[in-house]
């Protein structure tokens, strides 16, 4: 098994030079960087990590808190991470917080116990926002993912939902729809209220457009780890309801991809025709086509580079705990519209 030693002898760098590279320390020249990568590559060696943070005092793990492992979107997410973290010779510890703020806290206390050197976390809601602050204070290197906390310095990487959901209406608009119904998923966190609150501004500075709203039944806080179901059946109930009361829209602009196929299912049933008599679009693009019957129109949140952005920023706050507040540290990345066969 090689050893450093053996890395200096073949690059022909001293051995200081050598664990400069390994531990990514800028005073080395590129040529010697080039030879120790060279030699790390002849002789396959592996760091040792244990050894290693021995060392410099670190676990070179990070934690990830996730909502759910159910919904498809997350364990997304999960494997751009996880694969980001490789190429700084870091593991992940993930752990669901099953939309329970009591797990969320309990599997951040076990991570923390563990010596972490840092968190993202995807908060299943703002319940724990007090105790997120409090984690804070104390410098711990945490990045909130995909949702933030209103009125928090915290840093975070968030779809730029405001933008989407205004992205969203002036999209049907100029294909010629001239009455949109938005459908609302039940408001549990932050990236539902920004949508929402896109759509309200654009009603407010388009006051001649036919842009109506139209609200889910809210589900119990106690059942949020039913949200996944809730929202497919609420956007089933909800287009059962417009089609009833022939209030149908023009198009159907569904908060995210549950509730869209929900709609979509109440469509089917009624034998209303996507997109000719509706028009469809939802938002995440949570479900490849080869699984829908008919491919969604929906908007792209980029999760792979959701998820680098976490990451990078993670390292950062990690090496340099004191930059926890800078503004750099506050990403918004805007969405794609991917065109299906709903609009």
């Amino acid at each position: 098994m090689p050893t450093i030693k053996d890395l200096a002898r073949i690059a022909g760098v001293s051995i200081g030079t050598v664990s400069n590279v390994i531990n990514n320390k800028s005073s080395v020249t590129e040529e010697s960087r080039r030879k120790v990568e060279e030699a790390i590559r002849l002789t396959d060696y592996k760091v040792n990590l244990h050894a290693r943070g021995m060392i410099l005092k670190k676990s070179f793990n990070i934690g990830l808190v996730v909502p759910s492992i159910l919904d498809p979107f997350f364990p997304k997410l999960a494997d751009v991470i996880e694969q980001e973290c490789e190429k700084l010779d870091m593991n992940v510890i993930l752990s669901s917080s099953n939309y329970s703020p009591d797990r969320e806290i309990d599997k951040i206390e076990q991570m923390l116990a563990k010596n972490v050197d840092g968190i993202i976390l995807i908060p299943e809601s703002d319940r724990n926002r007090s105790y997120v602050a409090g984690l804070l204070e104390k410098e711990t290197p945490l990045v909130l993912l995909a949702r933030r906390y209103n009125d928090l310095r915290a840093p975070y990487v968030v779809a730029d939902n405001r933008k989407t959901a205004e992205d969203g209406i002036n999209y049907l608009l100029g294909k010629g729809y001239d009455s949109i119904g938005f459908l609302v998923s039940p408001l549990m966190n932050t990236a539902d209220e920004d949508r929402l609150a896109g759509i309200q501004n654009w009603k407010n500075n388009h006051s001649e457009a036919a842009v109506s709203i139209h609200y889910c039944a809210p589900l119990p806080v106690h059942d949020r780890k039913h949200s996944m179901e809730h929202q497919l059946s609420q956007g089933y109930e909800k287009g059962l309801e417009l089609i009833r009361d022939q209030r149908l829209p023009r198009a159907v602009f569904a908060n995210n991809d549950y509730i869209a196929l929900g709609f979509m299912k109440a469509c089917t049933e009624s034998s209303i025709r996507l997109p000719d008599d509706v028009a469809l679009l939802g938002v995440s693009r949570q479900f490849p086509k080869e699984l829908l019957s008919t491919e969604l129109s929906s908007f792209d949140p980029h999760s792979e580079i959701m998820g680098s952005e976490a990451v990078r920023i993670l390292k950062e706050l990690m090496d340099h705990p004191e930059r926890g507040d800078e503004s750099t540290h506050h990403i918004e990345i805007g969405m794609s519209l991917i065109e299906g066969m709903t609009t």
